[in-house]
């Protein structure tokens, strides 16, 4: 859902966020007002995601550990996770 258009590679996106593990464990969250982002600069199942909304959208996008950290643990993340 959401209006206007969908935001491109080289754009900067204001994003509302919760990251969870699988089994529901949060890892990490934006501040109420959200946190902006370059996609070029971010996880590369978040920078694939993202511009599948349109301002004001809003989804889930679950990002395999290929696209993330791969098999090296990232502080409380550990290898492999989804």
């Amino acid at each position: 859902e959401g209006t206007g258009d969908f935001p491109i590679s080289s754009d900067i996106v204001k994003v509302n966020y919760t990251g969870y593990f699988t089994n529901g464990t949060i890892i990490t969250q934006s501040a109420d007002n959200g946190k902006q982002l370059t996609l070029q600069k971010i996880l590369l199942g978040l920078a694939y995601g993202i511009p599948q909304f349109k301002t004001g959208g809003s989804g889930k996008i679950i990002i395999p550990s290929k696209l993330a950290y791969g098999n090296s643990d990232y502080g409380r993340i550990p290898g492999g996770s989804v």
